[in-house]
């Protein structure tokens, strides 16, 4: 099976295991326009009009025509024909043709739209199956329009997935994996206040109360210095709960470290309800 991957770059793999990226950016574009809706046929004229719009129809469908002949060339090895149809006009991926942005969006529409948190084990395997497929965001380095707008959709997505999965893991008493979760979704938008939130709540369940404090002046120091604003109420009620309270005595210390889950029966304290998007790209 041919398989093409769009999260963190562009990757053709053919049925041996052979890698090939298509050498000129034309190319490169034309084969990613194409695998982000594997299943739509397209006419030369809309292809050539998204990929050159700059250029008359006539020298935008010429620099199709090239494109095609380039990545023929370049993925001979894995056979093109099997790879790229074009026949009366059209333009589309050969059938059967893995792509994981497709695989990524069958998993992220098993997204619960609500709950009390936890999931089923076959949605837990679902998502988890969908953040593993996000190796980095959409086509990284392809600066075209097309490309930004569906990074920004998948990405959004993508948080989404590890949101619904954190609730999961600190409901269930898995603190590590909360903990885990929480600080890849930061690495991919720092201005969630709400995940910074959580990983205080999840370091003063887990007994580090040093840590939590750590975790709020990080999160204080970026909206400080990033947007001249303050942290919200319920990040700053949180902080003097973490430095007036004891942490649980129940057993939990030491759960990020050991990955051990709570009693059954324990009942961890609510985290603040998450806030609205307040910030850019939250």
């Amino acid at each position: 099976m041919l398989r093409i991957r769009l999260f963190g770059g562009l990757d053709v793999e053919g049925s041996v295991g052979d890698c090939v990226t298509p050498a000129t950016p034309s190319s490169r574009n034309l084969l990613a326009y194409l695998a982000l809706q594997p299943d739509r046929r397209f006419p030369r004229e809309m292809i050539a009009g998204a990929l050159w719009p700059e250029r008359s129809e006539r020298a935008a469908l010429k620099a199709l025509r090239n494109s095609l002949w380039r990545l023929r060339g370049a993925t001979v090895g894995i056979e093109c024909r099997r790879l790229i149809h074009s026949a009366d006009g059209q333009i589309t991926l050969a059938p059967g043709v893995w792509v994981d942005v497709a695989a990524f969006d069958l998993c992220s529409q098993r997204l619960p739209r609500a709950g009390t948190g936890l999931l089923t084990p076959e949605q837990y395997r679902t998502l988890e199956h969908g953040v593993r497929l996000y190796r980095g965001d959409l086509l990284d380095g392809f600066y075209e329009a097309w490309a930004s707008v569906r990074r920004e959709e998948l990405r959004a997505a993508f948080l989404d997935l590890q949101e619904a999965l954190r609730n999961h893991d600190r409901t269930a008493g898995d603190l590590r994996g909360a903990v885990r979760r929480g600080r890849r979704m930061l690495r991919h938008n720092p201005f969630l206040e709400h995940v910074h939130r959580d990983l205080m709540l999840c370091y003063w369940m887990a007994g580090d109360r040093p840590m939590a404090v750590r975790q709020f002046k990080r999160c204080e120091r970026l909206l400080r210095r990033e947007l001249d604003i303050t942290p919200m109420h319920e990040t700053m009620a949180l902080l003097e709960r973490i430095l007036q309270e004891r942490p649980p005595t129940d057993g939990s210390a030491g759960l990020i470290a050991g990955g051990r889950r709570h009693p059954p029966g324990y009942e961890p304290p609510s985290p603040p309800a998450r806030e609205g998007r307040r910030y850019p790209g939250s």
